[in-house]
């Protein structure tokens, strides 16, 4: 693209979004003056200036640049009867959770489906354990949405019951690319941080590296406090994360409250009572971190704006996933498909057919059958229909 082309294109893509040359040239870090400039030809933009302009354009093609997940939730409830929390907090048949003889954190036994899962112990003080990974909100959500309820409705009737939030990860994805991790990680480098933590680390590739690694296929994290203190923040580049899993998002960056015990607590209670994650997450995000530009001293533009200047408000989403036999799937591609592949050649040669017999020998346990009930059932025949509705009421 030569000069007068650039400029061209600039101004019309500018003109296009409602971009005053005030804004375009504060996000880019240059002056008004110096657009207007290059706008009219008067001066000549660098390559990496166009490159910077034309990713501050790029921005304003989305509609909706964030959109807020919970992405994490733990929570234990003060009684040990497994199926009446199955049935009052999750509002699913128990019949369809499959029971298992271990768990996590001191309990010893759960009761699961996919990624949801209730820990138990017959200890009053520990009661039960609910405990929804990333996956697990994503399947619980699927629950949320064919029982006309949303994350509000569910957080209240956990604290209604009695429930000590435990942990909490709020996650701010950036669909539009606002959130350059490699940048914030140089920034850190070079002092443009202000945290009250005055900690952080960056991993690039899953090692822990000062350096900036400018891989197109290795993610990149950057922590910033104590991973062991009761609240922190998580920044990585989401994309590459999951395409090296081989999955596709549409998310680019993530930004991750990940908060436990008191802040936790104290987070649901704020959703609940304002009902505008905007001003909870960000209030933390504000208190907490700050990136700057050492040479004016002032707020990074692109962060203000993520922060909050200027931009629509964002909301809680659900984007709900069902569970499905992904990871069976995956296992048997990687682990048995081989192995049957050269039984059934080899029975293909010799004309006999012990895969098929070794298939009509198998004999199922119960796990095997509630898992084939999960998988075949909808999620609307799963739901408990006979919840009071009181546990529905406020109770902060």
């Amino acid at each position: 693209m030569n000069d007068i082309e650039f400029k061209e294109y600039l101004r019309k893509e500018r003109l296009s979004y409602g971009i005053s040359q005030g804004r375009l040239a504060y996000l880019s870090g240059i002056t008004r003056q110096y657009l207007n400039e290059l706008e009219t030809g008067k001066s000549h933009a660098s390559d990496s200036l166009k490159e910077k302009l034309f990713a501050t354009l790029h921005l304003f093609s989305y509609d909706t640049p964030l959109f807020l997940l919970i992405d994490y939730f733990r929570v234990r409830f003060p009684t040990t009867d497994a199926e009446e929390t199955i049935r009052n907090i999750l509002q699913i048949k128990p019949d369809y959770l499959l029971h298992e003889d271990y768990a996590f954190y001191g309990y010893k036994e759960q009761y699961s489906y996919g990624d949801i899962t209730l820990m138990v112990s017959q200890d009053d003080t520990k009661g039960l354990l609910l405990e929804l990974k990333g996956k697990g909100c994503r399947q619980l959500e699927t629950f949320l949405q064919v029982q006309n309820r949303d994350w509000y409705d569910f957080l209240q009737v956990c604290i209604n019951a009695g429930g000590i939030i435990k942990r909490l990860d709020l996650a701010v994805n950036d669909v539009a690319g606002l959130l350059d991790v490699l940048l914030l990680v140089e920034k850190c480098s070079n002092g443009e941080l202000l945290t009250r933590s005055r900690k952080w680390e960056a991993m690039h590739a899953g090692a822990l590296s000062s350096k900036v690694k400018r891989d197109r296929d290795k993610g990149s994290t950057l922590y910033i406090g104590s991973r062991s203190s009761s609240q922190y923040f998580c920044l990585y580049q989401k994309d590459k994360e999951q395409k090296n899993k081989h999955i596709q998002t549409d998310i680019k960056n993530r930004f991750e409250i990940r908060l436990t015990d008191k802040k936790a607590e104290k987070a649901v209670r704020d959703l609940l009572e304002t009902r505008s994650p905007e001003q909870v997450v960000f209030t933390i995000i504000n208190r907490q971190i700050r990136f700057i530009n050492c040479k004016t001293d002032t707020i990074d533009p692109i962060w203000e704006w993520f922060t909050g200047k200027d931009r629509k408000p964002i909301g809680l989403e659900m984007r709900a996933e069902p569970y499905t036999m992904e990871r069976t799937v995956e296992w048997l591609k990687r682990q048995a498909a081989p192995s049957l592949v050269t039984i059934q050649r080899i029975e293909e040669q010799n004309g006999t057919h012990l895969l098929e017999d070794i298939l009509k020998q198998a004999k199922l346990k119960e796990a095997h059958r509630i898992r084939i009930r999960q998988m075949i059932t909808a999620v609307e025949d799963m739901i408990d229909t006979a919840v009071p509705q009181k546990e529905n009421d406020r109770i902060f």
